[in-house]
């Protein structure tokens, strides 16, 4: 019976076969692929419920893919070791390595896709694709009688942030599915006990930044024309205040990373202390 092409959970996925591109160059076969993903959690405690667990929280990930390279050579190996050196003599060739301390492997972060294959058919429902994955230094190569000549490596994945949320790392599956939806933000409704009749406008959000919550702008303060309104993310929090007339961003520093933007008008008649806007917000998602 043929070893399926596919096994494991998704935390741990094994190939027994598969093609490997990296930064788009095909490296052709290669075996024994296994990718790890792995969420990382810390526990919540509570002094009203002792030792017992209260929840558990999502702190972060990490994902790797380990493989075996089947068809490799000193060119390959050159782009799949970016800081060795690859010396030439004519036809022939060899490869030196030996890494800087303090390399920065981020910086050498390319695409990585792994394909599954099936009597060397190519196989999408099973296409991994990594936006930057870097190889690490922990190759082994084998050899001895009986033994095809392999090397094992391994490659670190780190989170792409221009990515949507939920893709950061990558996905798996036909990369032509699914539709981008992108975040947005219904319009402001004022509090039904408002004194004051300005209005809300000039919504706009980020797709990589918004989040699905709600947000409360509460005046503060009083002005003729004017005045001050706290804004309060129900995820993110605290934002700063938001002066009447002036755009605001909920990220003054980097307002290009800002969840919600917009500007409070003024109206016929001045805002009063405690009144209120809400606005809904919906995170960018694929469907």
């Amino acid at each position: 019976m043929a070893k399926p092409a596919v096994s494991g959970l998704l935390k741990n996925t094994y190939l027994s076969s598969a093609i490997m591109k990296f930064d788009g160059v095909d490296f052709g076969l290669v075996s024994g692929v296994k990718i790890s993903n792995k969420e990382m959690t810390t526990d919540a405690h509570t002094d009203q419920i002792g030792k017992s667990l209260a929840n558990t929280f999502y702190v972060g990930q990490e994902v790797q893919v380990e493989l075996e390279m089947d068809e490799y050579t000193v060119a390959k190996m050159k782009q799949v070791y970016p800081n060795s050196k690859l010396i030439t003599t004519g036809p022939i060739a060899k490869l030196t390595f030996g890494d800087s301390i303090g390399q920065n492997y981020l910086a050498l972060a390319k695409v990585l896709e792994v394909i599954a294959t099936a009597d060397d058919t190519t196989n999408f429902g099973h296409y991994w694709k990594f936006f930057l994955a870097a190889p690490v230094p922990e190759a082994t190569i084998e050899m001895g009688p009986g033994k095809q000549v392999k090397i094992k490596f391994k490659f670190k994945v780190y989170p792409d942030l221009t990515q949507v949320p939920g893709q950061w790392f990558g996905f798996m599956g036909d990369p032509a599915a699914g539709t981008l939806v992108p975040s947005s933000a219904a319009a402001a409704v004022p509090g039904g006990g408002n004194v004051g009749n300005g209005t809300v406008t000039g919504l706009s959000t980020v797709d990589l930044y918004t989040k699905t919550e709600t947000w409360t702008m509460t005046c503060i303060a009083t002005a003729v024309n004017g005045g001050v309104f706290s804004v309060v993310g129900s995820v993110t929090g605290a934002r700063g205040n938001a002066t009447v007339g002036s755009i605001y961003h909920s990220n003054s520093i980097f307002i290009a990373n800002s969840e919600l933007s917009f500007t409070i008008n003024d109206g016929a008649t001045d805002f009063a202390l405690a009144d209120t806007f809400t606005i809904a917000t919906t995170a960018a998602n694929y469907v």
